[in-house]
């Protein structure tokens, strides 16, 4: 008589069971993304994986967020990424996932014990599902222009750069912003000039796009007092969600149209 056994259990650990996510960002000189992956045999000591008669392997699968099919994951000699189960393990076993290949998204993982063709959990068992996000773009700016895209500025019109992805909006903020005030007729990257920093701005920073404004509180400058100049703005430093900084400066100019004190 023999009786099935349910297929040994499997966990994540190290850093996917700690955060329960995962990000791989653009790493300057890289051609090979790697992505470690840790499993944990929960029941080691009682039941080792070597010691199930019906185990024939664990390994990692992937699939985007969204989609219904499990796909088996490869490490970069492009063999299935499967970890030791023999009597030499440890309870803790690590393999390196290739994704190099993926198209950037949100994707899932999974570990996969395989104990033959019964229904789960005798012929299988499923880890706990962790999701994340593969992401080698950096953010740049939406379209050509930021706004005031007309080049010019008077109270109520809006200052702001949207960018081509959702940025890293954490206080306090990771990006830097100036804005420089001349005469009207200098040029934009010319001397001198009045430079504003973050603190004598109102900032506002939500999803893809950062807004700006000049500050009424500020003590540095009263907004009349920036009538017929012109200001160009610097914009950098600015991170995405998976960590990756836009590359260079983004700056644009406006001139600051007289308009009514009494409205300002």
């Amino acid at each position: 008589l023999h009786w099935l056994q349910n297929c040994p259990r499997v966990r994540f650990s190290g850093a996917l069971a700690a955060y329960e996510t995962f990000t791989v960002s653009y790493v300057p000189g890289v051609t090979r993304y790697t992505l470690p992956i840790i499993a944990k045999n929960p029941d080691h000591f009682d039941s080792p994986w070597h010691a199930h008669p019906e185990l024939n392997e664990i390994y990692v699968q992937y699939r985007r967020v969204g989609a219904q099919i499990w796909n088996r994951a490869t490490k970069t000699d492009s063999s299935f990424a499967s970890f030791n189960t023999g009597p030499d393990t440890t309870g803790f076993e690590n393999v390196d996932v290739d994704v190099t290949f993926w198209d950037d998204g949100e994707y899932e993982l999974s570990l996969l014990a395989d104990c033959g063709n019964e229904p789960a959990p005798v012929g299988s068992y499923r880890s706990a599902v962790v999701t994340g996000r593969i992401d080698r773009e950096d953010p740049r700016l939406f379209s050509a222009f930021a706004e005031p895209a007309d080049g010019s500025w008077q109270p109520g019109d809006r200052i702001a750069a949207r960018m081509t992805e959702q940025i890293d909006c954490t206080m306090p903020y990771s990006f830097d912003v100036n804005i420089v005030v001349r005469e009207a007729d200098s040029r934009p990257d010319g001397d001198g000039g009045l430079m504003i920093g973050m603190d004598h701005l109102d900032v506002s920073c939500s999803g893809d796009t950062v807004e700006l404004a000049f500050s009424t509180y500020s003590l540095m400058y009263q907004v009349p007092d920036l009538m017929g100049t012109r200001a160009t703005i610097y914009f950098g430093n600015v991170k995405d969600l998976a960590g990756n900084a836009q590359q260079g400066i983004i700056s644009w100019s406006f001139d600051i149209l007289p308009f009514d004190v009494g409205n300002a």
